[in-house]
């Protein structure tokens, strides 16, 4: 709807997304950290580094404090405690105790997460600011779900949010369609992770569209008054 005859260009982007629980997502990113590297190697410290690349220890015991006391999400490891001594020893002339530990094998970008826990969505660039988004998905979730949305792009790239609302709307619709999205979905977004902020605003403003310089325009469609 057009309000006041706006001589502004207006685009109707659409963007494919695709969404997941927080939990299905780090049981993935998991999964594919301990997939080709052998269970002696493991260790609490590289599993608690893993963890805070993504959230801060104190945002984790906060909102998921279920994730790090089930036994089916973390692998079991055992202490032992001559190994672990072993280790800090070994450790000590490589890594700065006061700064971040850094990880010894490959951790994938974008984790292999099942489809029986992936939804799909759709979005629309004006239902996204720096700090909500409202989307479409194939999936509800809970009010206060923490989910990651990524970005279906050439460079795709994924945010953390906290559902605010899930509703479905549009019952008695008749479209037929396996990838029809029946809920809609408002969410605030989180920023946990580094450069998580840059990369929404580098996204948003690269999908904004130009608006011609109506003084310019005038000029052109006048020259004489422009002498």
């Amino acid at each position: 709807m057009l309000y006041k005859n706006s001589n502004d260009p207006i685009e109707m982007k659409k963007i494919s997304l695709r969404i997941f629980s927080m939990r299905s997502y780090l049981e993935a990113f998991i999964k594919g950290y301990v997939k080709n590297i052998e269970v002696d190697d493991l260790s609490i410290q590289e599993l608690n580094a893993l963890f805070n690349q993504y959230y801060q220890d104190t945002y984790l015991i906060e909102h998921f404090p279920h994730v790090i006391q089930d036994k089916t999400v973390l692998p079991a490891v055992k202490e032992n405690p001559e190994e672990n001594k072993n280790n800090k020893e070994g450790n000590k002339g490589n890594n700065n105790e006061d700064g971040p530990i850094q990880m010894s094998f490959g951790i994938p970008i974008h984790p292999l997460i099942p489809e029986e826990k992936t939804a799909y969505g759709k979005t629309f660039i004006s239902d996204i600011n720096i700090a909500n988004i409202g989307l479409f998905s194939t999936k509800p979730y809970l009010i206060g779900q923490n989910i990651i949305i990524e970005f279906d792009l050439p460079h795709t790239f994924s945010v953390g949010a906290e559902v605010l609302s899930c509703k479905n709307f549009n019952i008695h619709s008749r479209i037929i369609s396996t990838n029809r999205p029946p809920f809609r979905i408002h969410a605030s977004f989180v920023f946990t992770r580094k450069g998580e902020r840059t990369l929404l605003r580098n996204f948003i403003e690269s999908m904004e569209p130009d608006r011609p310089n109506k003084k310019s325009a005038d000029q052109a469609a006048d020259p004489a008054a422009a002498a």
